[in-house]
């Protein structure tokens, strides 16, 4: 028994409208960005993904004089991208740097210090009154 033939003209009109259809399907939607995260007892410096924060040696004070607050954070990062990251996300924060680890901004002083180890960087977050020059 022979196979019914399908017409050219319909073949033709199904191999064209198949790109149509699937050109139709909507792409799977991207992946959100990671949402930033910020240090706890710094509320508006992020973290630098990679990092991870030790919250368990945080600390901070409000003093008359400004607030005083030290965290630190680890990860395997070298140092020198530590210090390009802040340095390009700070000042658009409204951070001035003054050297390559301290940052000022509204009568407050940033420093970032960042020690090497055999599991990684600690890094020391330490925010303190700006002193008056």
């Amino acid at each position: 028994m022979a196979l019914p033939t399908i017409p050219a003209a319909l073949a033709a009109l199904v191999l064209l409208a198949a790109p149509l259809a699937a050109a139709e399907t909507p792409a799977p939607a991207a992946e959100p960005d990671e949402e930033a995260v910020f240090l706890s007892v710094i509320e508006d410096i992020p973290l630098m993904p990679g990092l991870i924060e030790d919250e368990a040696r945080a600390i901070v004070f409000d003093a008359a004089g400004g607030r005083l607050a030290e965290t630190y954070a680890q990860g395997r990062l070298a140092p020198a991208a530590v210090l390009e990251f802040y340095g390009e996300t700070l000042p658009a924060l409204g951070w001035r740097s003054e050297r390559d680890s301290r940052w000022v901004r509204e009568g407050e002083a940033l420093t970032l210090e960042i020690k090497e180890g055999p599991n990684g960087i600690d890094a020391r977050f330490s925010l303190s009154p700006a002193r008056q020059r």
